[in-house]
């Protein structure tokens, strides 16, 4: 009983802490040198969650996707998962996201997705409309109006789409991980789960909130992603709680689910990773060196955490 005290105590700090680190961009954001779109510092934190993102994938959901394998293959009798399925459903993972993206683009337009200089103005010769000047001037301010409107629409749907991704793959990993933390038994090991969960989601979360907050135009709508996908550790957490079972019993369907789940927002992360932040991110002027280093940075953090206070 006091470990399951202490359990409920520690997921709802899980969950405090995550929304924290998740809403600090959103704060950033407001400062001169985050508020530029194609700023320097701008492209070099997106570069620096490109390489939180891809250290999380390879080091953290990978190796848990093959240990999931082999905990579903162990109580199957006759027929075994190749190592194959892993990559197929992670591959199915990223063409979804892929595809919801196409979808999103055929309904609302290609609006607002450019990374390349903005074409120069061309310049026309006034044709009279027998107008007077002011009449003119009304009719082109309400049509340029509609214009950016229609735009920032197109642009913030499309926005949103991506998002919903990336909090579909986190909200996923997040469940699993609170999972893990609720099924434990003894002190110890829910004292040395929760750090090891905690020190790498800080970062994680941190990079998410990021590449959230620049990709919406009101806070409310990353602030409220951030909570939900928060809110995540403790639900999977309370659940595990509520189900607890000894060690090896259990079921092959539900085994299942968890690695089908697993893989499918590791090919959600993959995804977002590269087609979202590292790729577009080297198309714009900024020192590839620098991007580099940020990216480098962004892995090797998230993988001496690993290291060092690992979750098993």
């Amino acid at each position: 009983m006091e470990t399951q005290i202490l359990q409920i105590g520690l997921l709802l700090a899980m969950g405090v802490i995550s929304a924290i680190f998740g809403l600090i961009p959103l704060k950033l954001r407001t400062l001169p040198a985050f508020s530029m779109q194609n700023s320097p510092l701008m492209s070099l934190v997106t570069c620096f969650a490109g390489g939180v993102f891809l250290s999380v994938c390879l080091l953290d959901m990978l190796p848990e996707a093959f240990e999931q394998l082999d905990k579903v293959n162990g109580r199957l009798k006759d027929s075994k998962f190749g190592s194959y399925w892993i990559g197929l459903l992670m591959g199915v993972g990223l063409f979804f996201v892929l595809f919801v993206e196409f979808v999103t683009k055929l309904i609302f337009g290609t609006a607002g997705h450019s990374h390349g200089p903005p074409e120069p103005a061309k310049v026309l010769p006034r044709v009279s409309s027998g107008l007077t000047f002011q009449e003119e001037l009304e009719i082109n301010k309400e049509k340029a109006e509609g214009s950016i409107d229609s735009l920032l629409n197109k642009g913030e749907a499309q926005g949103l789409s991506r998002s919903l991704a990336l909090v579909f793959a986190l909200s996923i990993h997040s469940l699993l991980e609170g999972f893990a933390f609720g099924v434990q038994t003894s002190v110890k090991s829910v004292v040395a789960l929760f750090f090891g969960i905690m020190v790498h989601k800080a970062a994680v979360f941190f990079a998410a909130g990021f590449r959230l907050s620049s990709a919406h135009r009101i806070v409310l709508i990353p602030a409220l992603m951030v909570c939900w996908m928060a809110a995540m550790a403790p639900l999977g957490g309370f659940a595990g709680l509520l189900i607890q079972e000894p060690e090896g019993t259990e079921s092959n369907a539900k085994g299942a689910l968890v690695l089908i789940l697993s893989c499918l927002s590791l090919g959600t992360f993959l995804q977002i990773t590269f087609y979202e932040l590292l790729v577009p991110e080297h198309q714009k002027e900024v020192s590839r060196i620098a991007q580099l280093g940020a990216t480098i940075a962004g892995f090797v953090l998230i993988a001496m955490t690993i290291i060092c206070y690992p979750e098993e």
